[in-house]
């Protein structure tokens, strides 16, 4: 029951929250969308207002929120309307990217960033949001050719991001950048984009022809929504879903992995997950290398599925690494 009255009470603020902001907003002639990021800011916990939200049950809810309105775009969107804009929409994308990481990675270096620190930061700068642009354009009205070939834009701009993270993640386990690891993911992203739209269009219009005929609004509301979460749950099972996932991870003094390397921690090997950042208690922030020692009170940014930061998470603060046996027989701790 406490689980339930918590979840009713982070709902109860994130729409509370919400709604005065996007009216705030609104009287102000502002997108709404900003009250929107306005109100996450709000109710997360790193604004002295006493009104933080769970933020599992936030994480969750935006979540929920995202899939939605991406389900609500592709439904305008066909897939005649992007084959038509493809060419100039991709190459608009790799441009754009392109110049992006450029960009942040020169600024980088000249703020006298590390190399892996200034490309991280071009990264970050690079993708553009679809959920805000799409919500942007909708409060705005803009439709036609502009809004299909910005969609179009989007799109492969999120392609581009999960080839980014790959790469992103390999460069900051320490891995280093092999060919074979990121040709694997090319070739995952593919073949998982095709199957889905050919057994999508295989399948999926019949099935709604069908259930139309039925002549019943509520059941076709509700398979859609069905459609729209089995789609996103198969993009979970193949990694995609959570390749934005983040968490922040502290490590109180007394946990067991201070004073640890990354590399002999080997968080990603064990869990899945990467450490992007860490916040130092300076208050810098520093773009790790495998050589890197945990400190105490360093907070982590973490990133990989839920299950690989939960995993994660319980690594770090519950105990230390298991103990193996390195090659002249002594025990020590990985």
């Amino acid at each position: 029951m406490q689980d339930a009255h918590e979840f009713l009470r982070s709902l109860t603020v994130v729409l509370a929250v919400a709604a005065i902001t996007t009216v705030v907003f609104q009287r102000l002639r502002q997108p709404v969308v900003l009250g929107y990021i306005i109100a996450g800011s709000i109710v997360g916990p790193h604004v002295p207002i006493p009104l933080v939200a769970d933020p599992g049950v936030v994480q969750t809810l935006s979540e929920l929120g995202v899939i939605l309105l991406m389900f609500s775009l592709g439904l305008e969107f066909s897939l005649r309307k992007l084959m038509a804009v493809g060419p100039t929409a991709g190459l608009t994308a790799l441009l754009q990217s392109s110049l992006m990481v450029w960009l942040g990675f020169t600024i980088g270096r000249l703020f006298g960033w590390t190399p892996l620190e200034s490309l991280f930061a071009g990264a970050v700068i690079a993708i553009s949001s679809t959920t805000v642009i799409a919500k942007a354009f909708e409060e705005q009205g803009i439709t036609g050719k502009l809004r299909e070939l910005v969609v179009g834009v989007l799109i492969v701009e999120d392609l581009i991001a999960v080839l980014l993270m790959a790469v992103l993640t390999a460069v900051a386990s320490g891995s280093g950048l092999a060919a074979s690891p990121l040709v694997a993911t090319i070739a995952r992203l593919a073949a998982f984009l095709v199957g889905l739209v050919g057994i999508g269009l295989l399948l999926v219009p019949r099935a709604m022809r069908a259930i139309s005929r039925l002549n019943h609004r509520e059941t076709t509301l509700v398979a859609r929504i069905g459609i729209c979460f089995t789609i996103a749950l198969l993009a979970q099972s193949f990694g995609y879903s959570g390749l934005g996932a983040l968490a922040a991870v502290r490590l109180d003094p007394g946990t067991a992995v201070i004073g640890r390397t990354l590399a002999q921690v080997n968080l990603r090997g064990r869990t899945g997950a990467t450490v992007l950042a860490i916040t130092r208690t300076d208050g810098g922030v520093l773009v790790p290398t495998a050589k890197e020692r945990l400190r105490a009170g360093d907070v982590l940014a973490v990133a990989g599925t839920h299950e690989a930061i939960a995993a994660a998470r319980a690594a770090l603060l519950s105990g230390p690494p298991p103990t193996v046996t390195d090659s002249r027989g002594r025990n020590e701790k990985s």
